[in-house]
């Protein structure tokens, strides 16, 4: 316990460039964070979890497999009010990287690398090999700057936007389950709920201001990066 201690309290406390302390109670945050999403009437559509049950992200490390004596840091959002409307701006994210008029190599499911690498060989010629190079990006969610992730979201939704503008305003995502998302609204619509371009770019900034969460008795903020646990962070 006394080495997990330490290793945690060098991840995070000891870590100023990424994190400040927060001083306002669980009680304060938790309302000012419902308080927000029902000011901005993200609750029309999208749901926004109350009651006794929610509570503001804990965080935790677990060792990298690569390196067991250097700590993952995670945050858990499984009790946060806002972690279903998350879920459903990040899924809405996926689906407009998905409908992107310009080729990339993003693999949403593992089967379609073969497809992928088949389209490149015929591309290219039927005589042409392929050689796989395996790499990781260091520290890659703590070193995000928020500004780049927020000209990203905007890049995204304007280039999807400007393919019909007419009426690519929103799209429409299902309330449970995976996928389920759809530019016209499905028959069963009371099984969908709506999600703007707005909204989107709304509730990505307003989860990288308030990655707030708790250690121990002391409450942190990110400053710098996202938190590896939000449903919003693996798209982002």
């Amino acid at each position: 316990p006394v080495v997990a201690w330490s290793k945690l309290r060098k991840l995070y406390w000891n870590d100023k460039a990424h994190y400040r302390v927060i001083h306002d109670s669980k009680e304060a945050l938790l309302d000012r964070w419902v308080t927000t999403a029902k000011a901005k009437r993200w609750d029309r559509s999208m749901r926004i979890r109350t009651g006794p049950k929610i509570s503001i992200p804990r965080a935790f490390g677990i060792p990298k497999f690569k390196d067991p004596s250097r700590m993952r840091p995670l945050v858990s959002y499984l009790h946060h009010p806002l972690r279903t409307m998350t879920n459903q701006v990040a899924r809405a994210i996926v689906f407009h990287v998905m409908e992107l008029p310009v080729r990339h190599f993003a693999l949403f499911r593992t089967k379609d690398l073969v497809s992928k690498l088949l389209a490149c060989k015929i591309l290219q010629g039927e005589n042409v090999g392929a050689l796989l190079l395996s790499g990781d990006i260091k520290n890659m969610y703590t070193e995000l700057p928020h500004e780049d992730i927020l000209a990203a979201v905007d890049w995204l939704i304007n280039r999807v936007s400007a393919m019909r503008p007419r009426y690519r305003k929103h799209v429409f995502v299902k309330r449970r389950g995976r996928g389920g998302v759809s530019w016209t609204c499905p028959k069963n619509a009371t099984s969908y709920c709506r999600v703007s371009f707005k909204d989107i770019r709304e509730i990505v900034q307003f989860d990288l201001d308030n990655c707030i969460f708790e250690i121990g008795d002391i409450t942190l903020q990110q400053i710098w990066g996202i938190a590896m646990g939000s449903p919003l962070s693996p798209i982002l």
